[in-house]
């Protein structure tokens, strides 16, 4: 199936448009619109971004409500902004209305098919239009940045949300084995249980032999060799009478066994508090850097403002007007910007150790709340381990709050000082007691029971390290598989990406250096950066400049060449990757191009993507009369946007381009005036014949330069055709052309000579046989001089060609 085209726009009381505005393409041909500032000419952008995305880009940010600025701000309430656009598939016409339902601004489509939503989807993964302020983006932001932009230019954006998860994943559970440290609390459990039976146990069948063991000890005819048999025992046992205090003695000591194994973690966790503070002070004693932070998004509106020249006063700042320097102001802006990344980076690398800390804390806290409610706590001699262990839990908890908090990193003193009463907190104070109580009771001279509490408590210390050991196993599984299914999502994205990056690459170069020839600027590369665990974490650009070899493109390029790389690598992109469009939007991208980039662009444009649709919208005055002089013969559609207060935004029918003026004046019989705009058509183009065959002109200074008559104008390029042998010096199309000169000279002055139709009809047509000569009638291709090569100069497709010696 074809790719998509457009055929028809028509809004609706959209952005600027109050009344209809109607763009007929009618065979899906390209269209070129040029507005002043404030017109609304990149309304049309705005309507076909809306209308496929279900945004406008550049009304996003956090003081514009979703769908603000859409609607016309004349319409009432009843009224409904709507954006209609016919494709050359037509089963993908739709119309995008937005109303305000229940108080509420509602958007919808018209088309509800799944061929409708399955187009959306796609387009969504395709770059089909770029703004002047975009341009460069790419090339001056950060390699982490531009990552990130490729992954949405190439759809790979979803894969990454995955991997980052996946990452997330990982990280996380090494967390949790790091925050547990179970080595460490398995070794303490292992030393509780050899205390109770003397023996080092591995597995349940050294547990099982050693209770046997000590069973025969006593006599008790029961074989141990399973947790059937063990219940046998306990059961056995239970006929004796304990002693309720050898049962509080127990708890303690199961307890005091807990403790013992979250030592490391506890000292672990006053550490980690200790370097949080340090970290937390040097990074927030700088108060003034931290309100950065809070004018971050009026910094980025700043530098939006700046790049895409909304602010018309230049040298001024657009939020204080005082006198300085754009391009130093841009510069300070994005510094500052940088620093504030580099900020953000640093409180996020501290959130994720407050959220370690948390999770101990967590863990601490469960541990004393247990201690807490031991029987033997209730009383009397523990009214000061109680009073203790409740102000130990309340630091605890108070912390684990704050720490829980999102905006716990607004306070300060609040943080500290509940750490410091956490950092207080002494497991030694709280084992103390429990120590001299458990001390306190006696063993029972009763074998039976003194046996039932030691396997009963051996085996609450044998459970606990099985539990630990398959925790700690699940958890080490999962991290391998995560890992492995990590490992497998970085290896499918260095696949994609350096496929994708090898390929926009090339083009890019290619692209590059048509339109800056013999500039010296080559080997354009973006290279993928990844890290020790091959983990792709930007991506930088090489390229080769006058013999030096730059690796920051706005180092040492002009604003210009700037560009010339952010519109290469938006261009190579819609080649590589639109599957499903065959159309692409440029708004406002040439203003800050020099004159010779301006040129080559219009004709990179018109030779390069011949077979796509192109939507070109311009305030640039004379980059539009070049740009309309180039395809006046390839069937493109050219208006002009103008803006009234009683309609808003509008299509100017009555702008035609000169050539349209002269035919309809031509078509209506009406021939006042029309030798004057025939010579001044036939200027044009010769000035642009003579640009493109490289036909040389006398030295003038300063706009002389702009005003050659037609005589030197020919004269220029018939020595240039009869220089390079083309066999043009005789041709018809060449002898009538001085006809029209006569005319033309006697229809521009003050004489008695009178414009006759016939003559005039005559004229045009002599010139349009001229310029047939040197632009191909079928494909409207023009001859270059940078296009000859082994004796012969001709177009692109070769349908037109002549002898170039």
């Amino acid at each position: 199936m074809k790719k998509n085209r457009i055929k028809k726009i028509t809004l609706i009381g959209f952005r600027g448009v109050k009344e209809a505005l109607k763009i007929n393409l009618k065979d899906a041909q390209s269209l070129l619109v040029y507005g002043d500032n404030g017109t609304g000419k990149s309304t049309i952008a705005d309507s076909i971004e809306w209308f496929l995305y279900n945004q406008i880009s550049h009304l996003k940010g956090e003081e514009i409500p979703k769908n603000a600025g859409i609607r016309n701000i004349e319409l009432n309430d009843q009224d409904i902004s709507q954006v209609d656009i016919e494709f050359s598939n037509s089963i993908l016409n739709s119309k995008k209305t937005l109303e305000i339902k229940n108080n509420k601004l509602t958007s919808t489509h018209s088309n509800t098919e799944e061929s409708f939503k399955s187009y959306l989807n796609q387009s969504h993964m395709e770059n089909l239009m770029i703004r002047n302020d975009e341009l460069i983006r790419f090339i001056i932001s950060t390699k982490s940045q531009r990552l990130a932009d490729i992954s949405d230019l190439i759809g790979y954006s979803e894969v990454t949300k995955v991997k980052n998860v996946l990452k997330k994943s990982v990280n996380d559970l090494k967390r949790i084995i790091k925050v547990r440290n179970f080595e460490s609390q398995i070794a303490s459990k292992q030393a509780d249980l050899f205390r109770e039976i003397n023996a080092n146990i591995n597995n349940e069948q050294q547990f099982f032999s050693r209770i046997d063991y000590m069973t025969k000890e006593l006599k008790i005819d029961i074989d141990i060799d399973s947790w059937e048999s063990f219940k046998k025992l306990e059961k056995e046992l239970s006929t004796a009478k304990p002693d309720p205090k050898l049962q509080l003695k127990s708890e303690v000591i199961k307890e005091l066994s807990n403790m013992k194994a979250k030592e490391v973690v506890f000292n672990q966790l006053l550490r980690n508090l200790s370097e949080f503070q340090n970290c937390f002070k040097k990074l927030f004693e700088d108060k003034e850097k931290l309100k950065g932070i809070k004018i971050k998004s009026l910094l980025e509106s700043a530098e939006h403002i700046i790049k895409s020249r909304v602010f018309d006063e230049k040298d001024k700042c657009p939020l204080c007007l005082q006198n300085i320097s754009s391009k130093e102001l841009l510069n300070s802006i994005q510094s500052r910007l940088e620093e504030l990344q580099t900020l953000e980076e640093e409180i996020e690398s501290l959130n994720q150790n407050k959220n370690i800390i948390s999770e101990t804390i967590r863990d601490i806290g469960e541990l004393l709340g247990r201690v807490v409610k031991l029987e033997c706590i209730k009383e009397s001699g523990f009214n000061n381990l109680k009073k203790y262990l409740d102000n130990s839990l309340n630091g605890l908890r108070a912390l684990y709050k704050t720490f829980s908090s999102e905006s716990g990193f607004n306070i300060k003193e609040y943080y500290d000082e509940h750490i410091e009463k956490v950092k207080l907190i002494s497991l030694e104070k709280i084992k103390e007691p429990l120590e001299e109580f458990k001390d306190s009771i006696k063993e029972s001279n009763n074998s039976r029971i003194t046996f039932a509490t030691k396997i009963n408590s051996a085996k609450s210390h044998f459970m606990d390290i099985q539990n630990l050991k398959n925790e700690q196993s699940s958890i080490m599984s999962q991290v391998r598989t995560m890992s492995q299914v990590y490992k497998s999502f970085l290896g499918y994205q260095k696949k994609e990406i350096e496929l994708f990056l090898s390929s926009i690459s090339d083009e890019m170069n290619r692209l590059f250096n048509l339109m800056n020839p013999g500039d010296n600027i080559q080997d354009i590369e973006l290279i993928p950066i990844s890290n020790n665990e091959e983990d792709f974490i930007g991506i930088s650009y090489n390229l080769n400049f006058r013999n030096t070899s730059l690796q920051s493109p706005k180092m040492l390029l002009s604003e210009s060449y700037l560009n010339c790389l952010g519109l290469c690598l938006f261009l190579s992109s819609v080649k590589s990757f639109n599957k499903e469009n065959k159309f692409f939007i440029l708004d406002d991208v040439i203003s800050s191009f020099d004159k010779n980039h301006r040129q080559l662009f219009g004709r990179l444009l018109v030779e390069e993507f011949s077979d796509w649709q192109m939507l070109i919208l311009t305030h640039e005055d004379e980059w539009f009369k070049y740009l309309s002089a180039l395809v006046k013969s390839r069937n493109w559609i050219i208006k002009q946007m103008k803006w009234s207060n009683e309609i808003g935004s509008f299509i100017d029918e009555k702008a035609l381009s000169l050539r349209e003026d002269i035919e309809e004046q031509i078509q209506q019989s009406n021939v006042n005036g029309l030798g004057n705009k025939i010579g001044r058509y036939l200027e044009g183009l010769l000035k642009e014949i003579c640009e493109n065959l490289g036909a040389k002109m006398t030295f003038k200074r300063g706009e002389k330069n702009e005003k050659r008559q037609l005589e030197e104008l020919l004269n220029s390029l018939l020595k240039r055709i009869t220089e390079k042998q083309m066999g043009l010096e005789n041709n018809p199309a060449i002898t009538n052309l001085r006809n029209t000169q006569f005319f033309r000279n006697e229809t521009s002055h003050d004489n008695t000579f009178n414009e006759n139709l016939a003559d005039m009809r005559v004229c045009f047509q002599d010139i349009i046989n001229f310029a047939n000569l040197f632009v191909c009638s079928e494909t409207g291709e023009a001859l270059y001089s940078t296009n000859a090569s082994n004796g012969e100069i001709k177009t692109r497709s070769g349908y037109l060609s002549y002898n170039w010696k």
